[in-house]
C-alpha cells in the first residue's frame, strides 16, 4: 500500500513539475511576442512650474522629486530587454491625452506626484479612472505607505510592535502637549527625547528635541516651510 502511495505521488509530482514547465514556457512565448507590440509608458513626477502641468499651484506636503533619472534607467533596461515601444513621460494634467494619443497599453510608475496631498496616489488613481494597468502600488497602498502615521496605524492593527506616537496638523492651531488627551495617552509619562519629523515616507526634516516643549516649537517651524500631518515619536535608543 505505502509503495503504491509512494509511487502515484512521484507521478503526481512530475506531471505538476511538467505543467508548471510548460505554463512557465507559454509565458515567455507570450513575452516575447508582446515585446514587439506592447507600449509602455514609464511615468516620472512633473514638475508643476513647467507651462501647461497644473491648472494652480499648491503646496508639496512631501519633498518633491522627479525621479526622472531612474524612470530613463528603467526605461532603457527595458529596450535591452527586447521592449521595442517605451516611452518616459511626465506625471501632469496632461498625462490622460499623452498616454491615449500614444496607444499606451500599460504604464510603469515611478513618480511620487506633483504637488497637493496624498500625491503619491495620484498617477495610480488616475490609471486606475482609465482602465489603463501598471506596475506600481494601488492608490491605497501608495498612500498607506506614504505617510508613516497611517502605516504605524496598520502596523499596530497588525499586532507588530510599533514606537508610540502622536500626530497633528498644524491647521488645527498650535501644538500644546500638556493639553493633547492622544499625546498623553501616546507617551503616559515619558518626557524625552523625542523625534520630531513630518508625517511622509520622503521627509528631509527630522529633529531630535529633549522634551515635549520643545516638540511645539520644532513643529511651528515644520509648519512655516510646509503644510502638512506632522508626526512626534519618541526617540527609541533613549526610550
Amino acid at each position: 500500500m505505502q509503495g503504491k502511495m509512494g509511487s502515484r505521488a512521484k507521478r503526481r509530482a512530475t506531471v505538476e513539475s511538467s505543467l508548471d514547465a510548460s505554463a512557465e514556457a507559454g509565458l515567455q512565448n507570450v513575452i516575447e511576442q508582446l515585446k514587439s507590440r506592447l507600449r509602455i509608458a514609464v511615468v516620472f513626477g512633473g514638475n508643476k512650474v513647467s507651462p501647461d502641468s497644473v491648472v494652480y499651484r499648491s503646496q508639496n506636503t512631501r519633498p518633491w522629486k522627479s525621479y526622472e533619472t531612474v524612470a530613463e534607467d528603467i526605461a532603457a533596461s527595458l529596450k535591452r530587454s527586447g521592449f521595442r515601444n517605451v516611452d518616459v513621460v511626465p506625471e501632469d494634467m496632461q498625462l490622460c491625452d499623452r498616454l491615449r494619443r500614444n496607444g499606451t497599453h500599460m504604464a510603469w510608475l515611478n513618480t511620487g506626484g506633483v504637488q497637493g496631498r496624498n500625491s503619491a496616489a495620484h498617477a495610480p488613481s488616475t490609471l486606475e479612472m482609465l482602465g489603463l494597468p501598471y506596475v506600481g502600488h494601488d492608490p491605497l497602498s501608495a498612500t498607506t505607505l506614504d505617510n508613516k502615521h497611517a502605516f504605524k496605524r496598520e502596523a499596530v492593527c497588525a499586532g507588530l510592535p510599533t514606537a508610540p506616537f502622536s500626530t497633528w496638523d498644524m491647521t488645527r492651531g498650535p501644538f500644546q502637549p500638556q493639553l493633547n488627551s492622544r499625546f498623553q495617552l501616546a507617551f503616559d509619562g515619558y518626557s524625552g527625547p523625542f523625534i520630531v519629523n513630518s508625517g511622509n515616507r520622503a521627509t528631509t526634516m527630522i529633529k531630535v528635541e529633549k522634551n515635549r516643549l520643545r516638540c511645539t516649537s520644532a513643529l511651528a517651524r515644520m509648519m512655516r516651510s510646509r503644510c502638512d500631518s506632522d508626526d512626534c515619536s519618541p526617540e527609541l535608543r533613549w526610550r
